[in-house]
């Protein structure tokens, strides 16, 4: 009974869904059909309108060609020359003059409304020209349309032209309306002269150079200019980058990013003295943690990051950097302490008068797909990259900070950092830019190392392939160097051909890509031995009982799970959108964020934690296995559906042969959408990851095909 109900209700639903899916077409083939209807009548008026005013216009054109006719009569007997006057009358149409004057010195009122209205008709014929470049065009096509429908003669055009041309056109062409009767050639030097593309361009640009400039952050519209704030943020970034950074012996120094050049800040020496408190009573709570905190701080004054100072410090930049430590779970007992650069005093913090700079960093998927295209592949990183940096003597001042170790009994001594902290917003970018600036000193000498360093990095991490062992030797030692003579030491080497390495280590597996800005959403795994790429589904910082399905999670905890795989080339794609559309339809039912799930939703959660373990063993192959000189097709296939659309990359060589490259998937918008709608959506996705593995690719890659299965009912919606 259970299951006919079910399947009642089922139905129903279905037979609502249709009605409604029937309602909504049915309204949109009416407003269809009343825009249609609109439209029409809208274009049977501007043809009325159009044939009307042509009418207008050439009522005027014809009274325009006697009054000129008449002119010339006037002019010629002016002189007294009765042999001119005759010709300039048999020229002339006699019943057309005569007509004119009857009109004109007729004394009837309705006669003179009539001249006033042929006359403001007549004064729209041809518009006056001052030389203005920008109102050429308008001009050129007003002559020509008036001169093929009135069409007027060469003597006629010419006589319209030097009524009409003022200011610096009719200086341009005087001479040539005295001499030459050819009005085409008065157009053609006019064309020269005012009607050049690029004077256009630039008139164009001096009238937008007019505009003023909004005094308010925001235009009439509420749209804030977030975008032209940003990248004139990023201009003054790379200038003080290119003014102040230098190589002072074996290292790099440089200034940090400021806002602006008044920047003041509020004194904080006190918040900082009750954040030093904080960590102090941490550390006589737990002996190991003072432990692995004091060695951290001995650590950067041992290496002279960091040093005692004894001067009284003065100026509007002093800021003491509260400090804190972090532990990661990836790495069991390492510690990390990190200044908090965020801390804020009177809503003032370190962070908020700095600029973060542009951002220089290589994209996270392009660092893959590179890593993937060649036979010989390496990983290493650059040990504290960020501290290798040194920081000017004047920006010093505001990386102080507070310790006194385990005695409580003396006050805190100052200390100031002399290098690039990690906590500051302007560090990744600052430090990118030094290692690409130290690397461009070797363009010439060792450019595959160069490429290496400026392509083959992401943040700290370095994963590079080739295609031979004697070519990644070189390679290594090359990028070593570079890296050695600007203060930098690159470490770790991990290859799946040891033999390349100065040092062959034996490492089962190794982390990739675990950098500060990726580590909440763990990193895919590199086996060297194996050269395959699998995922880290351990999922540490997450209850273990949500994790096995041995309790029902809520809204959030789901998402915290789904989140927590990394998966940037889209290899579990088709199985993470099953736990997003879960998510969604949990969203639809109304379930809040803290609230445990139902058992309807318990179940198919547990069916997707079971086949997302179960990828724990999931390997890929990590190289495409092509070689350096073959030529690549990229082939690209969307689809979508009423839950979800997607896209997939895959390279082909010419004889078959295809790799998988890069996909994405995503849940379909809340709000109702057509699947027409969805599948451009599918397309437009699509388009823009065929871009990005182009782009990203050092492959030769020759052609690209585009595949959808969704021609007709895109044609039929």
């Amino acid at each position: 009974m259970r299951r006919l109900a079910e399947a009642r209700a089922a139905r129903e639903l279905a037979e609502l869904e249709e009605r409604r899916l029937e309602t909504e077409q049915r309204h949109l083939e009416e407003q269809r059909q009343l825009e249609q209807r609109r439209l029409e009548e809208q274009r049977q008026l501007e043809q009325r309108r159009l044939e009307a005013e042509r009418a207008r216009i050439e009522a005027g054109l014809e009274e325009e060609k006697a009054q000129i006719e008449v002119e010339e009569v006037e002019k010629a007997s002016s002189r007294a020359s009765l042999s001119r006057v005759e010709k300039a009358s048999s020229r002339a149409s006699l019943s057309r003059v005569v007509h004119w004057l009857n009109q004109n010195h007729s004394p009837k009122p309705e006669a003179n409304r009539s001249d006033k209205l042929l006359g403001r008709l007549s004064a729209r014929d041809l518009p006056t020209f001052s030389g203005d470049a920008l109102e050429w065009l308008r001009f050129k096509h007003a002559f020509e349309s008036t001169t093929r429908i009135g069409q007027y003669s060469e003597d006629e055009n010419v006589a319209r032209l030097q009524r009409c041309l003022r200011g610096e056109a009719w200086e341009t062409v005087a001479a040539r309306i005295i001499t030459v009767s050819s009005a085409q050639e008065i157009m053609k030097t006019l064309e020269m002269r005012f009607g050049r593309p690029d004077l256009i361009v630039q008139k164009i640009i001096g009238e937008i150079k007019k505009i003023p400039k909004l005094s308010g952050s925001r235009t009439d519209l509420g749209v804030k200019h977030e975008e032209n704030d940003k990248f004139s943020g990023q201009q003054r970034a790379m200038s003080i980058l290119d003014a102040k950074t230098r190589k002072i012996g074996d290292r790099w120094e440089t200034g940090l990013l400021w806002r602006s050049d008044d920047v003041a800040l509020p004194e904080n020496k006190g918040s900082a003295v009750q954040r030093l408190k904080v960590i102090e009573r941490m550390m006589d709570v737990d002996p190991a943690f003072s432990i692995d905190y004091s060695k951290q701080v001995d650590n950067l004054l041992e290496k002279h990051y960091a040093e005692e100072v004894h001067e009284t410090l003065a100026g509007p930049r002093l800021w003491y950097l509260p400090h804190f430590g972090v532990r990661n779970p990836s790495k069991p007992g390492k510690l990390r302490l990190v200044h908090d650069a965020r801390a804020e005093t009177k809503g003032i913090s370190l962070n908020t008068e700095l600029l973060a700079g542009p951002d220089l960093l290589n994209s996270l998927v392009g660092v893959l797909f590179r890593f993937r295209e060649r036979a010989v592949a390496v990983t290493g990183d650059i040990k504290e990259m960020f501290m290798r940096v040194k920081i000017n003597e004047e920006d010093q001042k505001s990386q102080l900070f507070l310790w006194r170790g385990m005695n409580r009994d003396q006050p805190p001594r100052t200390y100031k950092m002399t290098s690039m902290i990690f906590g500051t917003k302007s560090s990744p970018c600052t430090a990118t830019y030094i290692i690409r600036k130290n690397a461009d000193q070797y363009a010439e000498s060792h450019p595959r190392a160069v490429i290496a360093i400026k392509r083959r990095h992401y943040v700290d991490d370095y994963c590079d392939s080739v295609d031979t062992v004697e070519e990644m030797k070189q390679l290594v030692a090359d990028v070593t160097a570079i890296h050695h003579a600007g203060g930098f030491e690159i470490r770790g080497f991990v290859s799946n051909k040891p033999e390349c390495l100065p040092e062959p280590t034996e490492t089962p597996s190794v982390s990739l890509l675990q950098t500060e800005s990726s580590q909440r959403t763990l990193g895919m795994i590199w086996k060297p031995q194996k050269d395959a790429l699998g995922f880290d589904l351990s999922f540490k910082k997450l209850e273990a009982d949500i994790v096995d399905g041995s309790q029902k999670p809520t809204k959030r905890q789901m998402l915290k799970v789904i989140m927590s795989v990394f998966d940037p080339l889209g290899f579990l794609g088709p199985l993470l959108i099953r736990g997003k559309i879960l998510l969604q339809q949990l969203w639809r039912s109304g379930v809040k964020w803290d609230e445990l799930i139902g058992d309807t939703f318990t179940r198919t959660w547990s069916e997707f934690l079971i086949d997302l373990k179960s990828c724990e063993e999931f390997m890929v192959p990590r190289c495409y296995g092509f070689s350096a000189f073959d030529q690549f097709q990229l082939h690209v296939f969307v689809d979508a559906s009423e839950q979800a659309f997607s896209a997939v990359a895959y390279l082909r060589r010419h004889n078959g042969e295809v790799a998988f490259a890069a996909g994405k998937c995503r849940v379909t918008p809340l709000k109702l959408i057509t699947i027409p709608r969805l599948e451009l959506q599918a397309a437009l996705m699509g388009a823009r990851l065929g871009a990005t593995v182009q782009r990203e690719h050092d492959l030769n890659i020759v052609d690209r095909f585009f595949w959808t299965d969704s021609v007709l009912e895109a044609m039929a919606a």
